[in-house]
């Protein structure tokens, strides 16, 4: 039992009585005396209830993946907890059935009932693990449905970030010689707006009124 008093003469033998919260005790009151198991009376203000049998916390219900580059962040719903309260929560990642294996499995634990998972293989298929603890052990695992972590590579819809004709991510107006025009690319057009190394561009120049160039850089 993790919830015992000090030990104490209760009875022939010093014993330690279940304290208050314990599966072992009985809420309410038992009318004195009362004789315990060895036919000695005792004078005490709840039942022992003796042998429990203690229960494990059931599966998280409704196990979620977010996956991002190299982590995934799971969420997931409290299980049923008969004998609790839950400590901590544990997300295991581990390679989807038929999937290519990663290199290399996450874990994280945590209070609460989200946490980040890193250290993922980017293009590999995971499923995830969770299983809650409370005082008494773990209990079984929720899963999660396969979800691939995002690979360096992501492709996009492809979205007209500018055009200078019609006014789209800077005034209209044409360029003159030697101007230089400021380009916002992160958080526009489906690009995260954190996270990200490098984006593909096709950058076209139109309508020139004399042999002309345009130069890009980052």
């Amino acid at each position: 039992d993790a919830a015992l008093e000090p030990l104490a003469q209760l009875g022939p033998v010093p014993t330690h009585r279940p304290a208050p919260g314990s599966p072992l005790r009985e809420a309410g009151s038992c009318p004195p005396p009362v004789v315990d198991a060895r036919g000695v009376s005792r004078s005490l203000p709840v039942c022992d209830l003796g042998a429990h049998e203690v229960k494990l916390p059931g599966p998280p219900l409704n196990v979620s993946v977010t996956p991002g580059r190299g982590r995934a962040t799971v969420s997931w719903s409290p299980g049923q907890v008969l004998d609790g309260p839950v400590i901590s929560s544990t997300v295991t990642a581990g390679a989807a059935d038929g999937a290519r294996a990663p290199a290399a499995a996450g874990t994280c634990t945590t209070s609460g009932t989200s946490c980040v998972v890193s250290g993922l293989t980017n293009g590999a298929r995971y499923r995830f693990e969770v299983r809650a603890r409370t005082a008494y052990g773990v209990g079984a695992p929720g899963v999660s449905a396969p979800v691939t972590v995002q690979a360096d590579y992501i492709p996009l819809v492809p979205v007209r970030l500018l055009d200078t004709r019609t006014g789209t991510g800077a005034p209209a107006g044409p360029l003159g010689a030697g101007s230089q025009l400021d380009l916002l690319v992160a958080g526009r057009g489906g690009v995260p707006a954190t996270g990200v190394e490098a984006v593909v561009l096709n950058v076209t120049s139109t309508g020139a009124t004399a042999p002309s160039f345009v130069t890009v850089w980052p």
